[in-house]
């Protein structure tokens, strides 16, 4: 039986595809070029990498001059922070495009450009002059360029927030372009890169709804994986956005989506490593942020030098090595293209890149402040035990997860691992697990600090975690590392629990962040192998980035253990906003800024510092409660609770403390001083 595959020019791709039936063929994906369009000089040549050494979290200032309005200097919601810029072949220099001069767009093909997280859409780093000058040499195309820098150069869990507030912005843009000219949605093209084409695919989605109309194409570069794994169709890119959507892979196992999304995927070079050139950039054998973000931005490369080219897709299997096999979504790979010569995309900045990175050793973002503390400070001297520093493995080698061990009567954590397991005794046990960027030794580490108190009120098992390696990678790359931590714990556990060292009944796993769903899919783990549940499983603030949308087997569930605590102090912003927990407390509402975290915002715009402040807060909650008895109230919101009509209502205790006799949604206030909290909810009768 004869196989089909397309012959497809990346130009106009679905808009001219014919289908051919020659014999069987072996896909070209990971196999050398035997296709390689003439260079077109100059195209690939700015970088599309971040500025060098951008901070996280903090906003990036140092954008050059643009040919637009300047920047609002409103708050970076407002959605006066996007405008638009158009250029034709009569104006091949980007003008300001808004409400006062639509007649400049007139009725021909038009291209709605829109770029993804961290990209300037100005100046020698953008891509934005090189796909318009291309455009514009094959045809006079109305190019409309989308400037959003201010909201998508931010750290990318806060410009993740503002995806469908710009998407709304652009269409509403675009209908009223419809309205007042004659532009029509049958020639409209809208190409978006990383969260860019996110935002371009809800573009569409909310035209149709609105206008009950579908625009011709929307292509999508690489779309963003962080924050839409899970997402459903109408929160993220979707085939049904437009009448036709293209999608280009090259990072799909990493910064990209791993799945298909448009009316046509092209993985090229099978979509994922190696891309060619990418591996030169490592600049350690652990360093897979530079390769990664080299692949992410390849997407654009390779579209914009087949702009004027034919290069040919071909239809086959996900898997490269099998022969052509016709499949029921359109899955195109497209021969190896090597980039233009002396390209510089992908080439990261001179230092080593930090957006997306964890803060370095110097930062005390996060930290409880030593000078002037909101919560405690934190102690100074504190025993500590020495994890390696650097090891030889590769990040997700299973040996970078370690464990330590403290009790009372040995309260410095020493080594514990297969070869002495007898050092566990059973008893009641606490393992501790960190999350994404959080040191799990020395002075910005709260290990310590639970362990300490742990065993001041008892003599525990007190069993620390040690991913450091893993959880200090991007965020993006330690969530990939999620499943095989998970695994290794739970082995551990099971492998203690077999030789009676502890059992299910009295253990508690207790994580913060990124190590919340650890913990909670430890819990689950072992209830899937051993058909137990164990005892309890706590949960500081729960992480919401690359989790707000995973279903309950992917995530921190309630029945992941007999009792499932969850603590909020940033919902909504980095942590998850919603119910997760047999009971979850909201302290101050859950939300940022808890108290003390407004003071450390460095700018009016500058949200990060106070969500990952507040992201933080739960943890020093926790610890400064340990040994008090410290109450939360049943409440249906927070509101409700403020205006004191829960006031006897069912209370719960707060923290260590809380046992399995109630469940909900409770409420409290927390005035913390000297490293003890006091709670506003007062005890109605003695627990």
């Amino acid at each position: 039986m004869k196989n089909l595959f397309l012959t497809v020019s990346l130009a106009v791709l679905l808009c001219n595809v014919q289908a051919i039936a020659p014999p069987v063929v072996k896909c070209l994906c990971p196999l050398v070029a035997t296709i390689v369009p003439t260079p077109i000089p100059g195209i690939c040549s700015p970088s599309i990498l971040p500025p060098e050494n951008p901070l996280i979290g903090t906003p990036l200032t140092a954008i050059p001059p643009v040919t637009m309005p300047p920047l609002s200097q409103q708050p970076p919601f407002n959605l006066s922070d996007v405008s638009f810029t158009l250029a034709t072949r009569k104006f091949p220099r980007p003008v300001p495009l808004n409400g006062n001069n639509l007649r400049n767009v007139k009725n021909k093909k038009t291209l709605i450009n829109i770029a993804g997280w961290a990209q300037p859409t100005t100046g020698p780093q953008s891509y934005f002059p090189n796909i318009t000058k291309e455009y514009l040499k094959k045809e006079d195309y109305n190019v409309i360029l989308v400037h959003a820098d201010k909201l998508m150069r931010m750290l990318e869990i806060e410009s993740i927030k503002y995806v469908e507030l710009i998407a709304q912005t652009v269409a509403e843009m675009l209908i009223l372009l419809c309205t007042e000219t004659r532009l029509y949605c049958h020639n409209m093209h809208i190409i978006g890169h990383g969260l860019g084409a996110h935002i371009a695919g809800l573009v569409g989605l909310y035209i149709y709804r609105k206008k009950n109309v579908k625009i011709d194409r929307v292509t999508g570069l690489e779309p963003s994986r962080l924050g839409f794994e899970f997402a459903p169709p109408d929160k993220r890119l979707d085939k049904m956005d437009a009448k036709i959507v293209d999608v280009y892979h090259t990072a799909a196992d990493w910064l990209g989506l791993n799945m298909s999304l448009g009316t046509i995927d092209f993985w090229i070079n099978g979509g994922k490593a190696p891309q060619p050139g990418c591996y030169s950039l490592y600049t350690s054998g652990n360093d897979s942020f530079s390769t990664g973000y080299c692949r992410f931005g390849l997407s654009i490369c390779y579209y914009i030098y087949t702009i004027r080219s034919l290069p040919l897709g071909e239809r086959c299997s996900r898997n490269a090595s099998l022969k052509a096999v016709p499949t029921p979504i359109p899955i195109i790979c497209l021969p190896s293209i090597p980039p233009p010569p002396n390209s510089s995309i992908g080439t990261p900045p001179t230092t080593s890149p930090s957006i997306g990175t964890p803060p370095t050793a110097n930062s005390s973002i996060g930290i409880p402040p030593t000078a002037s503390p909101s919560i405690g400070t934190l102690p100074t001297a504190t025993p500590s035990v020495t994890i390696p520093s650097s090891l030889s493995s590769p990040p997700n080698n299973l040996s970078d997860v370690l464990f330590t061990l403290a009790t009372r009567t040995s309260p410095r954590p020493v080594p514990l691992n297969e070869n002495n397991l007898e050092i566990v005794t059973n008893k009641e046990s606490k393992i501790n697990i960190a999350g994404w960027a959080q040191r799990t030794t020395g002075p910005q580490s709260y290990f310590p600090n639970i362990t300490a108190e742990y065993l001041k009120k008892g003599d525990y098992n007190v069993i620390l975690v040690h991913a450091d390696k893993l959880m200090n990678m991007s965020e993006t790359e330690s969530i990939q590392n999620v499943e095989p931590i998970v695994e290794t714990v739970a082995e551990m556990l099971i492998l203690l629990r077999n030789q009676d060292r502890l059992y299910f009944y009295n253990m508690h796993i207790i994580g913060h962040g990124l190590g919340a769903h650890i913990a909670g899919l430890v819990g689950l783990y072992i209830y899937k192998k051993m058909n137990v549940q164990i005892n309890r499983v706590t949960a500081l603030e729960v992480s919401r980035v690359g989790f707000e949308f995973a279903p309950p087997d992917k995530r921190l569930d309630k029945m992941d253990a007999r009792v499932v605590d969850v603590y909020h102090t940033a919902a909504g912003s980095l942590g998850i906003n919603m119910s997760l927990g047999t009971i979850d407390f909201w302290i101050y509402g859950g939300t940022a800024p808890q108290p003390g975290c407004l003071s450390l915002q460095t700018s009016q715009n500058d949200s990060f510092s106070a969500d990952y402040c507040s992201f933080e807060k739960s943890i020093w909650y926790y610890v400064y409660t340990i040994r008090s008895a410290i109450y939360g109230v049943r409440c249906s919101s927070y509101a409700s609770f403020k205006a004191g009509l829960c006031d006897r209502n069912d209370q719960a205790y707060f923290g260590d403390r809380y046992g399995s006799v109630y469940s909900g949604n409770f409420y409290l206030n927390l005035t913390c001083s000297n490293q003890k909290c006091v709670s506003n909810v007062k005890p109605l009768r003695k627990r």
